[in-house]
């Protein structure tokens, strides 16, 4: 049975092999059946659906995304709402060279590279 709203990629062949029986001479592949190939794209990959139903990859590729934009039912805004960050726990840093150490406890990120250049007298 056809599935009018979301055809399968099977149902959709058997409509581009009904149309290439009936078709005559080099006639064009009616927009009907491209529309159908490039809504597919949303659910299978552009390469599986041109090989399938044997059509020309890149042709497939550009309609399938003209398609993807603007389409009836498509929100024309999408908001995204920044992730609240994770609670950061406590963090202790010890550091020794021949007569220092040094100890930090802190919560957050620090930079521990530049810290310890800092502290080693590296690059300084």
């Amino acid at each position: 049975m056809l599935n009018e709203t979301h055809p399968t990629l099977e149902e959709i062949q058997e409509r581009f092999e009904q149309w290439r029986r009936d078709k005559k001479g080099r006639e064009k592949i009616p927009e009907t059946l491209w529309a159908a190939a490039a809504a597919l794209a949303s659910r299978h990959p552009v390469f599986k659906i041109a090989e399938a139903l044997r059509l020309n990859y890149n042709d497939l590729k550009e309609r399938a995304s003209k398609g993807s934009i603007g389409t009836p039912g498509s929100p024309a805004f999408v908001e995204f709402k920044p992730v609240p960050a994770a609670t950061v726990s406590e963090c202790v840093i010890e550091i020794e060279k021949p007569g220092a150490k040094m100890k930090i406890s802190f919560k957050g990120g620090v930079d521990v590279f530049e810290l310890s250049k800092s502290f080693w007298g590296a690059g300084a």
